[in-house]
């Protein structure tokens, strides 16, 4: 089994957190991907029906392939646009 980096974007947030996951191939990384996203939305909705709230919601999953300065340049971006609009 080998080891995958997948990096995971939650709702309201521009950074992303890089999680490793093992799988025997990386089309078996990105469907635990798509499983984590599906399990995630049922925990909100099953948490919802009884009044708990779940800060993170996770947007997207996809398997990690870009150096970390990379996202931390564009969630520096990002920031520094919304910061005009107020």
């Amino acid at each position: 089994m080998a080891r995958f980096q997948v990096a995971i974007r939650y709702k309201e947030s521009c950074c992303e957190e890089i999680v490793d996951i093992e799988a025997d191939s990386a089309e078996k990384a990105r469907r635990r991907c798509s499983e984590m996203v599906e399990e995630n939305r049922i925990a909100l909705e099953r948490s919802a029906k009884n009044g708990i709230y779940i800060s993170r919601s996770i947007a997207d999953c996809r398997l990690h392939n870009m150096h970390w300065t990379y996202e931390f340049i564009q969630c520096v971006n990002l920031n520094l646009g919304s910061e005009d609009e107020v």
